[in-house]
């Protein structure tokens, strides 16, 4: 039998995975990058849209039909798209905004795509008023701790959940979000294993990995 760390890496080369650069260094705030939305009606649109912090990304589209051109404006909700793409990012408005609870549709940061895909969403630290930065802290850890960030795991059909959805009562509400696998989601069962981070995402990339 694999160990899990072995899944893990075999399972990677079967991934998707898209940029998470936030750098300065390569990325400027309220710049215009060439980029897409797709309205809620399937309309696809090119243009330029504006790249600006991790939140704001998530909470509204500034876009341009044409960069030079302020009259081309629109700023679009995510209500209003399917998804979006700017800096070599992809968002996805789903319907997931902080917990399973609260279903305000947000453009969250695609990381992985699969059967079961894998976002970022960035909220505000409860400290951000009060948080400095440090010295010889670079820009990009100065974000981070200022937006953290949560994984959201998202399959046609099923509500977006973060790995916490899965720490009470592990089993059970594993094995009915592997459903579709008969083995994986009746192996879970089984196991009645204790919650763990590192496990709970590794079932999923197995689960992709076997996925159609």
């Amino acid at each position: 039998m694999k160990s899990v760390l072995s899944i893990i890496l075999l399972i990677t080369l079967n991934f998707q995975v898209y940029a998470q650069d936030w750098s300065s260094d390569k990325y400027k705030y309220e710049e215009l990058y060439p980029g897409f939305v797709i309205k809620s009606d399937g309309e696809k649109i090119t243009g330029f849209i504006k790249f600006r912090n991790r939140m704001a990304m998530q909470d509204a589209i500034v876009f341009y039909m044409d960069k030079d051109n302020p009259r081309t404006k629109e700023t679009y909700s995510p209500e209003a798209l399917l998804e979006y793409e700017v800096a070599e990012k992809h968002y996805d408005c789903i319907k997931y905004s902080g917990s399973a609870l609260n279903n305000d549709t947000k453009a969250v940061l695609l990381v992985k795509k699969g059967c079961i895909s894998e976002y970022a969403f960035y909220e505000r630290s409860n400290q951000y008023n009060k948080l400095i930065k440090g010295a010889g802290e670079s820009d990009e850890a100065f974000a981070e701790r200022k937006y953290p960030i949560t994984n959201v795991y998202h399959q046609e059909g099923q509500i977006p959940v973060d790995i916490e959805y899965f720490k009470d009562d592990y089993a059970k509400k594993m094995s009915q979000y592997l459903s579709n696998n008969k083995e994986l989601s009746s192996r879970v069962k089984k196991e009645k294993a204790e919650f763990s981070e590192f496990k709970a995402k590794a079932l999923i990339d197995e689960y992709n990995k076997d996925c159609k």
